[in-house]
């Protein structure tokens, strides 16, 4: 009799153990959506500032595989704490990107260049 009962539960548990696992939330759907940011930068070469750009920017941040975000043309890995960074291929074109998400804000700086001339940009925004 217990080997019946065994052979009846052992299906149960499995289908329920499988189940819980799809209630996981995911911990990127607190950063997913839109922010409206402002951007200031602009492109520098020596001690001359070329151009300077401050404007107001709608960035969209979609998620993509395991940990990763989409935002602006790059995928970042995201951690809980809502920190990214540039784990980025060598064939990006940025050179360093990094910020983090806290509650409804974000803030994040890109680099763009080389050593003599670069863009730098600083965006600060606000979930939509």
């Amino acid at each position: 009799m217990k080997k019946i009962a065994a052979i009846i539960l052992l299906p149960l548990i499995i289908i329920n153990c499988c189940n819980d696992n799809k209630d996981i939330p995911d911990y990127r759907d607190k950063y997913i959506g839109d922010y409206q940011c402002n951007r200031t930068g602009g492109y520098f070469c020596g001690d001359i500032v070329s151009y300077y750009n401050d404007t107001t920017l709608i960035i969209a941040i979609t998620p993509n595989k395991d940990s990763l975000i989409n935002i602006l043309d790059a995928t970042l890995k995201i951690n809980a704490n809502g920190e990214f960074n540039s784990g980025l291929s060598p064939n990006s074109k940025y050179h360093g990107f990094g910020g983090y998400i806290i509650n409804d804000s974000i803030f994040f700086n890109t680099y763009q260049g080389g050593l003599g001339c670069f863009v730098s940009f600083s965006y600060k925004g606000k979930k939509m």
